[in-house]
């Protein structure tokens, strides 16, 4: 089964027959910054409640504080990784915006370049020849 990333390319080579290389695309911005800086598993596949309960004294383990703080620390962790998300999804929009921008610019510049570079040599050659 071929990944969805990944480009097949089948050579000949000569008489050994077929030969099969698999190249993988490079990775995105965004998929760079979604793997370093979100968490793929949830608080609960991380740490469970009876775990996070034991950093508590014995006595305190029992009592509805501490599953409210490990609520409370789930939803936070939760709100936090939808942020980051969010930014993940405006920094990589700002990049191809800028990227976009740059091409253009590029562009703009040689089409003006072309025709500013035509003028001053008029410009340069006219007096020369006429002096």
């Amino acid at each position: 089964m071929w990944r969805s990333d990944a480009l097949s390319v089948i050579n000949k080579s000569g008489s050994s027959g077929l030969s099969i290389s698999i190249t993988t695309m490079a990775p995105t911005e965004e998929s760079i910054l979604r793997s370093f800086l979100l968490q793929k598993a949830g608080l609960r596949d991380v740490l469970t409640l009876a775990e996070f309960s034991t950093y508590f004294p014995p006595s305190k383990r029992s009592s509805p504080l501490v599953r409210h703080l490990y609520r409370d620390i789930q939803s936070q962790r939760n709100a936090i990784c939808e942020f980051v998300l969010k930014q993940i999804n405006v920094e990589c929009r700002f990049g191809e915006n800028l990227v976009a921008r740059k091409r253009a610019e590029r562009e703009y510049s040689k089409t003006v370049g072309s025709a500013g570079t035509e003028d001053e040599i008029d410009i340069n050659v006219l007096p020369s020849s006429h002096a």
